[in-house]
């Protein structure tokens, strides 16, 4: 790995099991409150690892969070349906995306 990747915590890694029963490994890079609900960005583990690659596939999902009767940690990610949320969302994000860089910049 090169010096400017940070390694991925085990808690900000989630593993998501797709329609055909695929499982992947993915980080949480950003959950972002828009418009009153929760959204998670997420990046397969795999790619971030890749220091080949030049560009990220990021995914966006409505995130809940809630502890069960046992005091477990329950985390929920689901696809956004809508379209125009979806591209609300997505704009929202990438504008935080945007700020977190100017940031960790100066």
């Amino acid at each position: 790995m090169s010096e400017n990747t940070e390694e991925i915590e085990e808690t900000d890694v989630v593993i998501l099991v797709d329609d055909e029963g695929n499982e992947t490994e993915f980080a949480i890079l950003l959950v972002v409150e828009y418009e009153g609900q929760d959204y998670a960005a997420l990046s397969p583990v795999s790619q971030i690892e890749d220091d080949s690659l030049e560009e990220q596939e990021i995914f966006l999902f409505v995130f809940d969070e809630s502890v069960d009767a046992d005091g477990e940690l329950t985390q929920t990610f689901d696809p956004i349906e809508d379209e125009e949320t979806f591209n609300k969302v997505s704009a929202f994000c990438q504008s935080q995306f945007a700020l977190l860089m100017e940031q960790s910049e100066g």
